[in-house]
């Protein structure tokens, strides 16, 4: 069979020594070669030449060329005798298939498990689910998957927020291309929120527009750590920050009803880029609350009658609030109580109690204690006389402004 072909050293030059070579290189042969057809210097070896083969044949390792030397067709065309390449033998092979498979071929090909992409697989999805990252210690979860594949391992919880970090700025960047190149402008939306006693907060943001094929997206756009007050003017800054850095402001078209963030985004921006580098004006698209507008205009209606509404009335702590008055409510009688002179014991017993003598019972306090309990009781008679005082004077004037409203009410429907 070797007979057949030329020696593989035929294919190269006489072998040399580097320029660079060591002195313990030199105490040896030269194992260095050149491709007579291509020039390439090539690296041989001691007791093999398996590198000259897969240079003139190809390799047959996955990743390698099993073309081998590109200039062996001019070899050829000299009369050199050299074998197939690796890829002209796949292809004979693949010619000559009876249709006989191997018992291989029963088997599908998979990659080798990895740990790492287990782990990666199930951080998209407690980031896709909002699950806590301790959901990864559960034991049940390790079991399960224990189960399917031995040598499975679920890494902690501070290697899977480490992974969504990257996740998250690989989702980022992916979204932020797709929002500039749609030639659509964006809403703004952000929102705010921390926990009880905790003086750090998180600012989230999002961007609502309609891209070039009609479609509403909504996207979200950063998520910022606020650590300081939790202000419009100090909230303004991480906003205005992403905006600046991945240049978005130039597509902002949108409302806001916090005018004092709004202005302080457009002055951070504008101070950085001129305030004619984008159309966006917070001036002219605040949004007022609906509930702002009809106190405002409840109150120039007041103002305009030169009436104010009532302070709320004063009452006692213990009282949870005031009872809403109403004229059209009818007046409940009370009725005087029945005392009942017949008390029945815990044993069955009826008992008759004289009231008259009462008074001869022996007194449970002295006569400073009684004089105190007087004064006490002075003291809360008189509260509840001026807090009624107080309340029906609160009603006359609610009962004079619901009449005077409606009467206000009648001469603007006649119109």
């Amino acid at each position: 069979m070797h007979n057949l072909y030329d020696s593989v050293l035929d294919f190269f030059g006489e072998p040399f020594y580097p320029e660079d070579a060591p002195a313990e290189e030199l105490k040896k042969k030269p194992i260095t070669f050149n491709c007579k057809w291509c020039q390439k210097k090539v690296r041989g070896g001691y007791n093999s030449d398996a590198n000259l083969r897969k240079h003139r044949d190809g390799s047959n390792q996955a990743g390698r060329g099993g073309s081998g030397c590109p200039n062996r067709n001019l070899a050829i065309e000299a009369g050199a005798k050299i074998p197939p390449t690796i890829d002209e033998t796949r292809a004979l092979a693949a010619q000559k298939d009876d249709g006989n498979k191997k018992l291989t071929a029963f088997f599908g090909r998979t990659e080798k498990f990895d740990k790492k992409v287990l782990n990666q697989i199930l951080t998209i999805w407690q980031t896709q689910n909002a699950l806590p990252w301790s959901r990864i210690k559960d034991f049940h979860l390790k079991a399960a998957f224990h189960y399917s594949k031995a040598d499975s391992a679920l890494f902690k919880r501070r290697w899977a927020a480490t992974e969504a970090k990257r996740l998250y700025i690989s989702l980022q960047n992916g979204m932020l291309e797709k929002l500039k190149k749609s030639s659509s402008k964006f809403t703004l939306i952000h929102d705010v929120w921390t926990t009880k006693g905790n003086c750090y907060a998180f600012i989230g943001s999002s961007v609502a527009y309609v891209d070039d094929d009609w479609e509403f997206n909504m996207t979200h756009l950063s998520l910022k750590l606020v650590s300081w007050f939790h202000q419009g003017k100090w909230l303004a800054e991480p906003l205005a920050n992403t905006l600046q850095k991945h240049e978005l402001y130039p597509k902002i078209n949108s409302a806001s009803s916090n005018n004092t963030m709004a202005s302080r985004i457009f002055d951070l921006l504008a101070a950085k880029n001129g305030a004619y580098a984008f159309d966006w004006r917070p001036v002219n698209m605040h949004i007022r609350c609906f509930c702002h507008k009809i106190a405002l205009i409840v109150n120039a209606g007041l103002a305009e009658l030169g009436i104010s509404a009532p302070p709320p009335p004063k009452i006692k702590e213990s009282v949870l609030g005031a009872f809403p008055f109403c004229d059209n409510m009818e007046t409940i009688l009370e009725e005087d109580e029945e005392e009942d002179e017949n008390i029945t014991s815990e044993a069955g017993a009826v008992l008759e109690i004289d009231m008259d003598e009462e008074d001869n019972l022996e007194p449970e306090h002295d006569e400073e204690e009684l004089e105190d309990l007087l004064k006490q009781n002075e003291i809360e008679e008189f509260i509840p006389d001026n807090e009624g005082e107080y309340q029906a004077t609160n009603r006359n004037e609610s009962n004079s402004l619901d009449c005077l409203t409606k009467k206000v009410n009648a001469n603007l429907n006649s119109l």
